[in-house]
């Protein structure tokens, strides 16, 4: 082979390489444990170890768990985890939003720096340690992504939700701005839960919120159209015991009838309840708000919103807070 064919050929064979290393790490992590996979079961066949060897020689890494470092979207950390590992165990964060660099491996340590994307929401990052050829495997918490978020959730009714959050929340609600047409309607406190994708915002009930619910109810079942119902419904349901005491060929037309006429009732009574739950629904924004995240894009749906019953489309956007 000359030197200029024999260069190009190199050229190319070392293009092949890099562009199959460049595919197998946009695969993310899902491939890179399947490689691990695949790898543990050709030298499961070439030692030929059966399983109560296999496992005495590669046995499951032991994890003690500890507490998960926060970072922020863009931050770097150093990460540390403490255990059991057999020689050539790989440790693998379940994540796209992550790189790891400089691992270094002990019999009962690993250390690694990771540094987290600049554009990501707030996610919980889980590590899966494998050992070598039996592909045993042990998760444990690693990271929260988190710091100070930003959600504005925009309504289709026109109303817009304004939340700032502190993650992890602890559970803890945080203040929601409520406006429409740019101008404010009230705070109200809101429950932000979920991570990676989904998330969703409910509404904190205040006492005055559950005493207005308590009362619209109340007076529903107090009224004298819910009464009147009550008493038509016990002898619907009177008719419906004595149609067992017909003759065989008569009952079957009697329940039908007899059974239409309760669920007549029923529909009536939940239609009293509707209007009396509709009293003391909010007097604007909405009591929950589902969404999933498409990068700092937001999609979803609201519910039990003011002045409708309907299902909402939520759109907004997200972004971390320096």
């Amino acid at each position: 082979m000359n030197r200029p064919v024999r260069t190009l050929f190199i050229g190319t064979l070392c293009l092949l390489a890099v562009a199959s290393w460049v595919r197998a790490a946009g695969a993310g992590y899902e491939a890179r444990l399947e490689a691990l996979r695949k790898k543990a079961l050709d030298e499961r066949k070439k030692q030929g170890l059966p399983d109560d060897k296999l496992f005495a020689k590669y046995p499951t890494p032991v994890v003690r768990f500890g507490k998960p470092s926060t970072i922020c979207p863009g931050g770097k950390t150093h990460v540390t985890l403490k255990g059991t590992f057999p020689a050539d165990t790989a440790f693998v964060l379940r994540s796209e939003n992550v790189t790891v660099t400089n691992e270094r491996l002990s019999a009962t340590q690993w250390d690694a720096d990771v540094t987290v994307r600049g554009d990501v929401t707030p996610e919980q990052v889980q590590i899966e340690v494998v050992a070598p050829v039996s592909n045993a495997t042990v998760n444990a918490p690693l990271l929260t992504i988190g710091c100070r978020h930003t959600w504005t959730l925009n309504v289709s009714n026109g109303e817009t939700l304004v939340v700032t959050t502190d993650w992890p929340t602890g559970g803890n609600a945080v203040t929601g701005d409520w406006s429409k047409g740019g101008r404010q309607e009230g705070l109200t406190q809101e429950r932000v839960s979920g991570a990676g994708e989904s998330f969703d915002f409910e509404r904190a009930v205040s006492t005055e919120d559950a005493m207005a619910q308590m009362t619209g109810l109340q007076k529903v079942m107090d009224s004298p159209e819910m009464k009147a119902l009550d008493k038509k419904q016990n002898e619907a349901s009177k008719k419906m015991q004595a149609c067992g005491k017909l003759p065989q060929k008569d009952q079957q037309a009697c329940f039908t009838t007899a059974g239409k006429e309760l669920e007549g009732l029923v529909a009536q009574q939940q239609a009293l309840l509707k209007k009396g739950q509709a009293a003391g629904a909010p007097a604007f924004g909405c009591d929950t708000l589902r969404v999933r995240v498409k990068g700092s894009a937001l999609e979803g749906t609201a519910e039990k919103c003011a002045g409708t019953d309907a299902q909402l489309k939520v759109t907004g956007t997200v972004r971390a807070v320096p």
